[in-house]
């Protein structure tokens, strides 16, 4: 497993040291712990959310 990533915006990653999922809808640069898993595709969607808010993925067919 890579020690970090700096991950692009709509970027799926899971981080490593809390276990839990991130979704990148800004650059943020290189963070350790981070492993890119997949993307998303709505960026409004996930950055007009506020802090906090619960979401469900779901695999495309």
């Amino acid at each position: 497993m890579p020690a970090g990533s700096d991950a692009e915006p709509l970027t799926i990653g899971y981080y490593a040291p809390n276990q839990a999922l991130v979704l990148y809808y800004e650059y943020v640069g290189h963070y350790n712990g981070i492993v890119p898993i997949g993307t998303f595709e709505d960026l409004a969607a996930i950055r007009d959310q506020p802090d906090g808010f619960t979401a469900a993925l779901d695999s495309a067919p």
